[in-house]
């Protein structure tokens, strides 16, 4: 999720523990090794397809890349997303506009920026919100959000 920047994870990590959220933390074996123990609240599952966890999600963080934010969005999953590369897909961020998704500078994001984007994300009606409408645009032939669509 975050490359071999373990510090920007542990960080996401950390607040994902102490907001005592139930975390599936879907991780490469080397991002397991890097990042060392975790908060009891959360179980790694190490090259396991992520996609599988979606629709039982009720947040998603990820690197900012458009495969994990167009997933997040099918399954109507409200998403923090955490630019950790200079050259992200313009995609990862597509969520950003209608309110679905927030957008973290992941490797300068401290642990409080953290804390309160996923805070927002589990627990903000609007968020949730915006994710479902943008989940049933999709199905419909989306048009918010995407670059040249509709507002």
């Amino acid at each position: 999720m975050f490359g071999d920047e373990p510090e920007a994870l542990s960080r996401a990590v950390k607040a994902f523990g102490e907001l005592g959220a139930g975390v599936v933390l879907v991780v490469l074996e080397e991002q397991a090794r890097n990042l060392g123990p975790v908060p009891e609240n959360v179980r790694m599952a190490r090259d396991f397809p992520g996609h599988l966890v979606l629709r039982s999600s009720d947040a998603v963080v990820h690197q900012w890349q458009w495969r994990p934010a167009m997933s997040a969005l099918a399954c109507g999953v409200p998403e923090v997303a955490c630019r950790c590369r200079a050259t992200g897909s313009r995609w990862g961020g597509a969520a950003t506009a209608p309110g679905a998704s927030t957008t973290l500078a992941g490797f300068l994001a401290g642990y409080e920026e953290n804390r309160v984007a996923i805070a927002s994300a589990l627990d903000g009606p609007a968020q949730r919100h915006a994710a479902e409408v943008v989940c049933a645009e999709m199905r419909r032939g989306w048009t918010v959000g995407v670059p040249g669509g509709g507002s």
